[in-house]
């Protein structure tokens, strides 16, 4: 199982564990005030082991960015990511506008994509901090709630 990922949910919160070549187990759970991963290495065992559980839930991969990306949808900021989430709203919004609860199909896998490229966006951010470079994307606080 070396060098594997799996994602969770862990109080709401995307969470998931990296095992490395060498096996060793880390977990990183999303922080919802800075969109960024936190270490958090002391839940892996709780999380992993957990049977039936209600705080914790295995989720597909694509649920896990879904739900990373709504979250982070929640802060604002400045850089391309935060211009895609307004993209994002405004699809939500037009929905609204016309007495839609839901969007429609397109919108849905319009809103999707746009997730999965935000989501990309604050993995490249992460890459140049590792590489001591600066983000492109910056957190300044968080925006109303939808």
């Amino acid at each position: 199982m070396a060098g594997t990922v799996d994602h969770f949910r862990y109080w709401q919160t995307p969470y998931r564990v990296e095992r490395g070549e060498d096996g060793v187990e880390h977990g990183y759970l999303l922080n919802r005030d800075t969109g960024r991963f936190d270490t958090a290495d002391d839940l892996v065992f709780e999380v992993v082991g957990a049977t039936t559980t209600s705080h914790i839930t295995t989720v597909p991969v694509e649920q896990y960015v879904w739900e990373c990306e709504e979250l982070r949808q929640q802060l604002s900021g400045e850089g391309p990511v935060f211009a895609l989430y307004d993209t994002i709203e405004a699809i939500y919004a037009n929905a609204r506008s016309e007495g839609r609860k839901r969007l429609d199909p397109a919108e849905r896998a319009l809103v999707t994509s746009l997730r999965q490229r935000t989501h990309g966006l604050w993995e490249d951010d992460e890459r140049r901090r590792a590489a001591g470079q600066e983000p492109k994307n910056v957190v300044t606080g968080k925006r109303g709630q939808r």
